[in-house]
């Protein structure tokens, strides 16, 4: 407010990885997820599989996506 703008209503802002800060500030931060706990069960079944040579040098392509969490902090265009 400083420089007269107003979150979301002249300006939307967005942060990253989804911190339990996000919903405590006013206005609710708008935040990327990544699914952390889905990457590193990955990483560790990848790993143990990796040991027991059940890869056989082949790749295990899974991609797991982010997703967008919108509050207050963005403005919803109708």
């Amino acid at each position: 407010t400083e420089i007269g703008l107003s979150v979301p209503r002249d300006l939307s802002v967005a942060g990253f990885d989804d911190s339990a800060l996000a919903t405590r500030i006013r206005p609710a931060l708008t935040t990327i997820r990544r699914p952390v706990r889905a990457m590193a069960r990955l990483a560790a079944n990848k790993l143990i599989a990796a040991i027991e040579a059940r890869l056989n040098g082949a790749r295990m392509g899974v991609f797991l996506g982010p997703e967008v969490i919108i509050r207050a902090s963005t403005r919803r265009l109708e």
